[in-house]
């Protein structure tokens, strides 16, 4: 059911209707569809302690949601291309270093074939989940940094220092963070944070290796840093 349906289906509800689901089902229904209850709420002079209700449970189950983060010391993980991306990687590796020495040679098709095998073998001892990118803490987070250099051979070294959660690594206090945000440019492209130095008491910027998480998971971070009332430019 698209949105124009919905909003047609709330028109035609009784007020009764629409009082109960603001008052019992409005913290499960995902923001287009609330504010399509509000509109209702208004345009039919309803009660405005109703509105007030549903943005009551939105920051209520909000405030939750951002709070569980910090208690389970969630880690964000290195998406699921990446995994896809590192297991080829190590497949292919292996192929050229192990397997074709000992059958004395191989190309093409016989590198093909040996290749997809290699891949759903390794796959099965490679986890789930690979690559500590961020964790979350209490009073602070930890960012990895940026690998530098990140071309080439260096590639196949960066992809095994991820899997392995080898990457330089910064814990920052939230109140220090200044801000995050990405650079644009051509030749500097990447997400940074800026933030007060504790030792130094100057401000330090590091480069930080979000490219790798998932687009949803890096919805959920920067929507629980702004919770943490930190300057978000992404």
């Amino acid at each position: 059911m698209n949105i124009e349906e919905i909003k047609t289906n709330y028109q035609n509800f009784d007020d009764s209707v629409i009082i109960k689901i603001a008052k019992n089902e409005s913290e499960s229904l995902v923001s287009e569809v609330k504010q399509i209850l509000k509109d209702e709420i208004l345009k039919r002079n309803l009660s405005s302690d109703l509105i007030d209700i549903i943005e009551q449970k939105q920051e209520y189950n909000t405030r939750g949601k951002f709070e569980k983060i910090i208690v389970d010391n969630k880690i964000y993980f290195a998406n699921n291309f990446f995994r896809f991306i590192s297991i080829l990687s190590i497949s292919i590796i292996c192929f050229l270093f192990i397997v074709k020495p000992l059958i004395g040679g191989g190309g093409g098709i016989k590198m093909v074939f040996g290749v997809i095998i290699l891949f759903f073998i390794i796959r099965i001892f490679i986890p789930n989940k690979i690559g500590k990118i961020i964790l979350v803490k209490s009073n602070s987070i930890i960012f990895s940094l940026s690998p530098s250099p990140n071309f080439g051979f260096f590639r196949i070294i960066v992809l095994i220092r991820v899997i392995f959660s080898q990457l330089s690594k910064v814990e920052i206090n939230y109140t220090q963070i200044i801000k995050i945000y990405r650079k644009t440019e051509l030749l500097n492209n990447g997400y940074c944070v800026e933030y007060k130095n504790q030792e130094t008491n100057q401000i330090s910027e590091k480069r930080i290796y979000l490219d790798v998480i998932d687009k949803k998971d890096l919805a959920e971070l920067i929507d629980f840093l702004k919770y943490k009332n930190i300057n978000v430019e992404l």
